[in-house]
């Protein structure tokens, strides 16, 4: 039997069976899925291994053709999307409502985080408000349909966002219960992937290895001051600083110059200037 069908069963089973004594079978079944889910999760090592692992276990829980999951920075509590892991989703859609600040205008990230529960939609029934040019752009790709949740990570201030369609119609409804036990799997999987992208940058990784007071020196190097300017600005022997400086260049490894710093540090801040007004789409 294939996923796909799998899948059907397993919600076709669901709701012909309303008698008290199939659901409690059916809530041990799900408890079973959702635990191998889990341990299945963290054995994802790589973004290709996150999508490969909702290809084939994910769909076989919650039947869907694509996902769309976002990521980004929690500011104020709310999730900013810096960048997007697309599973057979159309990138094009994704393209055609990035913003000039390069997140996303998706009315349905925008409900979400007024209610803050999982959210289904269907193009036969369109919410009132629902933009027309993003309604013609999701029925061109023939997106059908949507199950939605996101989880809101303070601990480690990122949030992700998870976007299902082209769902069995007969499934939609059981979503809202499912994804606020599924998202957090996805969650767990995805938000370390997400973090070793970032510290695959080695200037980003250098950075995070300075003390406090080797980032203040980095910071005056980066504006042009000299050994000696630093020294009187921090109320150090310039001594120190040279010292400091020392550690610096060996946390680098290869910068042996300061202007070799301030420049690597001016073309790091750069990068990631143009990167923050760009949708990241992997």
């Amino acid at each position: 039997m294939t996923n796909s069908s799998h899948s059907e069963d397993f919600f076709t089973d669901f709701s012909k069976n309303q008698d008290s004594t199939s659901q409690i079978n059916f809530k041990i079944d799900i408890d079973e899925t959702l635990d191998k889910m889990h341990i299945e999760s963290t054995k994802v090592d790589s973004l290709s291994a996150f999508k490969t692992w909702t290809r084939q276990s994910l769909r076989v829980v919650l039947p869907h053709e694509v996902l769309c999951c976002g990521f980004g920075r929690l500011n104020s509590g709310s999730p900013s999307v810096d960048g997007v892991v697309s599973i057979d989703y159309p990138t094009e859609i994704l393209q055609s409502i990035q913003n000039n600040a390069g997140g996303i205008d998706s009315p349905l990230l925008k409900r979400w985080l007024i209610h803050r529960t999982p959210l289904t939609f269907s193009e036969k029934n369109p919410w009132p408000d629902m933009p027309a040019s993003w309604l013609e752009q999701f029925r061109k790709f023939d997106l059908r349909n949507a199950a939605v949740h996101a989880i809101s990570d303070d601990r480690i201030s990122i949030g992700t966002y998870y976007s299902f369609h082209r769902i069995p119609e007969h499934a939609l409804p059981l979503y809202n219960t499912l994804l606020d036990k599924i998202a957090p799997i996805m969650h767990l999987a995805l938000s370390p992937l997400i973090f070793a992208a970032a510290e695959a940058d080695p200037v980003s990784k250098a950075l995070k290895t300075l003390s406090k007071r080797e980032l203040e020196i980095v910071r005056w190097v980066k504006v042009g001051k000299t050994n000696k300017e630093i020294a009187d600005i921090l109320n150090v022997a310039e001594m120190t600083v040279k010292h400091h400086m020392f550690n610096i260049f060996e946390k680098f490894g290869d910068i042996g110059s300061r202007v070799q710093l301030a420049t690597r540090l001016t073309l790091h801040e750069s990068e990631k200037s143009m990167s923050s007004a760009r949708l990241k789409i992997i």
